[in-house]
């Protein structure tokens, strides 16, 4: 799974661009990943699931709950129970538009399976627990 969330992001950041689009959300800087995304191609054929749910955090980050789309819905309504850390990515950002807040179940569900398998993701979970700590 990880491997197919490099492959994505080799199609849209070379590979300075992506660890530098990693590195702002790592340090919070949301707004700063959001412009580094070329939003004409968010959605486009190529892209990873795993890219498009981390898209779609970023863009919740800058835009709150006027979002009206995600991105990652699609795949996480067929596969609502999957153990992938971007289904359950996608779960939570569902939440926080519908609610407002997020669940710390669901976050720790998530942290679960970055911290078994893609600890070096480990800075969505924080993302993740940042929505809880946004203002409106």
């Amino acid at each position: 799974m990880a491997i197919i969330a490099l492959a994505f992001l080799a199609a849209c950041f070379p590979r300075p661009a992506e660890e530098t689009f990693h590195s702002h959300i790592r340090s919070g800087n949301y707004h700063e990943a959001y412009q580094m995304v070329d939003l004409d191609a968010v959605g486009r054929e190529g892209q990873t699931y795993s890219f498009l749910a981390t898209f779609d955090l970023v863009n919740i980050h800058v835009h709150g709950r006027e979002v009206d789309k995600l991105h990652c819905r699609s795949v996480h309504d067929a596969h609502p129970n999957s153990y992938s850390y971007s289904v359950r990515l996608c779960a939570i950002l569902i939440q926080y538009l519908d609610q407002g807040e997020v669940d710390q179940k669901r976050i720790d569900a998530m942290a679960e399976v970055i911290e078994d398998n893609y600890r070096r993701l480990r800075f969505l979970i924080d993302a993740a627990e940042d929505l809880n700590r946004r203002k409106p």
